[in-house]
């Protein structure tokens, strides 16, 4: 089994094309000794992923209001995450490039789309009350800076 960048699930180089099918996979999904699994009972096959199992294709802004509010996140597969400590929001590098990423659960992240990126950047903000410092957005009361760090 393979997961191409785009989130695309293949069983032989086929795509799945039943999203139930794809959900029922990603309940089992885990990510030990970095390498993904599917893991069952009786069980545990190695999935290649290209780069993370699952995107960010939308969110929603709940309370505005700087340090009040929280951004649900929800991926290609419709499972809705909140920005949070326990699912944070952060620039990684992939291919050089750094790019945000959504902890979805232990181990597994999920890369917003390009659009969803994009619409986040009208809600960029400064994390600190003076106007300078990084720019990031507020989730869940905790600062997450969307600027990569200046080397």
């Amino acid at each position: 089994m393979k997961i191409d960048r785009k989130g695309n699930w293949y069983y032989l180089d086929s795509p799945i094309r039943r999203i139930p099918m794809v959900k029922l996979f990603a309940s089992v999904l885990r990510f030990e000794d970095n390498t993904f699994y599917l893991v069952m009972p009786h069980e545990k096959l190695r999935i290649e992923v290209e780069d993370v199992p699952f995107l960010v294709t939308d969110f929603h802004l709940r309370d505005a209001g700087k340090q009040n509010q929280s951004i649900l996140m929800s991926t290609n597969l419709n499972e809705h995450i909140v920005v949070s400590r326990q699912h944070p929001l952060e620039l990684i590098h992939y291919q050089n490039n750094p790019l945000p990423y959504l902890t979805v659960r232990e181990g597994i992240r999920a890369r917003l789309n390009r659009n969803t990126y994009y619409r986040l950047f009208d809600h960029l903000t400064f994390g600190t009350d003076q106007q300078k410092g990084p720019l990031g957005v507020w989730s869940q009361g905790t600062f997450f800076r969307m600027e990569p760090e200046q080397v």
